[in-house]
C-alpha cells in the first residue's frame, strides 16, 4: 500500500477488509517523508513483541531470516507523533 497510487487508496476506502487504514496508512507514511518500498527491500513487522521481517518482491511479500546489518528507524506511533507535534509548531 506504501506504492499505491493514493488516488486508487482513496478509490477503496468505504470497502471491507481495511481500505480507510490501508489509506491512512499510506498517506501518514508519506506524510512523514519515507520513501517507497522496492523489490529487495526488507521492513521489519512487530506484534506482540515478535517481529517477522519481509522482503519486498515484484508482487506481495517473502518472509527472509533477520537481516544481520540493519539501518533506519522504525515507525512507530511516537514517531508519527513527534513529527506531526513538530510541523504543527514549526
Amino acid at each position: 500500500m506504501f506504492n499505491a497510487d493514493l488516488d486508487d487508496l482513496q478509490s477503496r476506502r468505504g470497502r471491507a477488509g481495511g481500505g480507510e487504514l490501508d489509506f491512512l496508512l499510506a498517506c501518514t507514511y508519506r506524510l512523514l517523508g519515507r520513501r517507497s518500498l522496492s523489490t529487495g527491500d526488507v521492513i521489519a513487522v512487530t506484534r506482540e513483541e515478535t517481529t517477522t521481517f519481509l522482503a519486498c518482491e515484484v508482487t506481495g511479500w517473502r518472509p527472509v531470516p533477520r537481516p544481520e546489518n540493519r539501518t533506519g528507524q522504525a515507525l512507530t506511533s511516537a514517531t508519527i507523533y513527534d513529527h506531526l507535534s513538530r510541523g504543527r509548531h514549526a
